[in-house]
């Protein structure tokens, strides 16, 4: 009987470490493919803007660029901003890749159009973000 028991409780045991290794393995593959989907998309955007000049030109914070497409363009890279910080803030995204999409994010607030679109959209973002994006835009100046 006791030798059951004990039998028992290291099986049970062994089965609980293989569980927590299980879960840890799940979390690290699930922060992986995080990362790879904001890349993904990033290469979508500046794909976009290689196949249109009007976008690039956007990229490039040219000012000769049709407003509305401008528009459109800079809020689709200001929401993937806040899918890279919602993903940080929800500890989605390992502090490996974080620190160089906090870097990219600084860097793309340095342009005067993302600035300027900034101004006028922020109020729809959410309060933490947009905290996060004035903190970005200050250091960049």
């Amino acid at each position: 009987m006791t030798l059951d028991v004990s039998l028992e409780g290291i099986a049970a045991l062994a089965g609980f470490f293989v569980l927590v290794w299980e879960l840890r393995r799940g979390v690290r593959q699930m922060r992986f493919q995080a990362v790879l989907e904001i890349y993904k998309t990033n290469r979508e955007l500046i794909q976009l803007a290689l196949d249109d000049p009007d976008l690039m030109a956007v990229l490039e914070g040219r000012e000769e660029v049709d407003s509305t497409k401008e528009r459109r363009y800079l809020q689709m890279w200001l929401n993937q901003m806040t899918m890279v910080y919602l993903g940080w803030r929800n500890r989605f995204l390992p502090r490996s890749s974080w620190e160089g999409l906090r870097r990219d994010i600084q860097e793309s607030s340095q342009s005067p159009n993302v600035r300027k679109l900034w101004n006028q959209l922020s109020p729809y973002y959410d309060e933490e973000f947009q905290k996060f994006m004035t903190e970005m835009i200050d250091k960049s100046d």
